[in-house]
Order: C-alpha cells, then sequence, then structure tokens
C-alpha cells in the first residue's frame, strides 16, 4: 500500500521492522532481502541515521546466517557512518555485533578486546543495550572468557577499554 502511493518514508520503515521479524524468526534471508529494500530507500531519503542502523541490522543477520564476510562489510559501513553522525549508541551497538562476529570466527582475543571497546562506547553514550542485545552480547563474553582464561580476557578486555574505539572498529 506505501509503495503504491509513495510513502516510501512508512514503506522504509516497515521494511525494516520485516526485516527485525524475519530475523528473529531465524529467516535471515527474507530478513536480509528487505533490509536491503530498506537500505536503498533510505539512500534515497537520505535519512542517513536510518541507513546506518539498517546497515547495523544487515551485519546483525549476516552475522546470525553464517555470512561473516558480509556481516564484516556491513558493519564496518554502519561503523563508518555511525562515527560521522557521532552515533555512540549505534557504535556500541555494532560493536556488540563485532564481539559476537569475532567469537563465532574464534577470535576470542580480538572479541575480548571489542567488548571492551563496546563496554567504553556504552558508558559513553549512557544507555544500557536492549535486553535481547545484552543477552547475546554476554554470551559472547562469557565464551571469549572461557577460551581464554580469566586473566588473558580481562586484559584483552581492559586493552579495549583503553583504546580509541574509532581504530579498534576498523581493525575488527
Amino acid at each position: 500500500m506505501f509503495r503504491e502511493i509513495g510513502e516510501n518514508k512508512r514503506l522504509a520503515i516497515v521494511l525494516s521492522n520485516l526485516g527485525h521479524v524475519a530475523g528473529e524468526l531465524h529467516d535471515y534471508e527474507t530478513s536480509i532481502e528487505v533490509s536491503k529494500e530498506a537500505l536503498a530507500l533510505e539512500e534515497r531519503l537520505g535519512r542517513t541515521p536510518n541507513k546506518a542502523i539498517t546497515l547495523m541490522n544487515l551485519g546483525t543477520y549476516a552475522q546470525e546466517s553464517g555470512d561473516y564476510d558480509a556481516a564484516r562489510d556491513w558493519l564496518r559501513r554502519c561503523l563508518s557512518l555511525a562515527r560521522e553522525l557521532k552515533y555512540t549508541e549505534l557504535m556500541a551497538y555494532a560493536m556488540g555485533v563485532a564481539v559476537r562476529l569475532n567469537v563465532a570466527e574464534q577470535h576470542f582475543e580480538r572479541a575480548a578486546r571489542l567488548a571492551g571497546v563496546t563496554d567504553s562506547l556504552l558508558e559513553d553514550a549512557g544507555v544500557p543495550l536492549q535486553t535481547s542485545e545484552e543477552a547475546k552480547l554476554e554470551e559472547a563474553k562469557a565464551a571469549a572468557r572461557e577460551r581464554l582464561g580469566d586473566d588473558a580476557y580481562e586484559a584483552a578486555h581492559a586493552a579495549g577499554r583503553a583504546a580509541d574505539a574509532l581504530i579498534e572498529a576498523s581493525l575488527f
């Protein structure tokens, strides 16, 4: 309906929401397909914050589907825009997905360092993660800690907290 009447802003929101629902149902093919359509609309509309959020969502769906190269690409694009926008909260969310990505790829030290960056960004933004995202991040942190051991995990995490988030974001 929105497509027929030219309501592209509303259509982009609907598509983004459909992508989220499909992702929650683990239908990553659909979530990526409709999110790409939402991204194209956000680009045409010049809605850069919404574009950055959609890029993060695409990174999440790709990571959860096991397409790690695509996830990394989407997340890097998201982080680049978030940095331009000074959108610290979105950077934190995207870095949280990067932590999960690195655990999935068994890069545990990098995951611990990125977890430190994520925690620092969340502190700077003054916001907590949504409950479902926090649970996923805590699970990834626990996996990295278990694999590295407490001392190595804490050292990598502390290095991430002390690092320049923008530089760390470009290295994952």
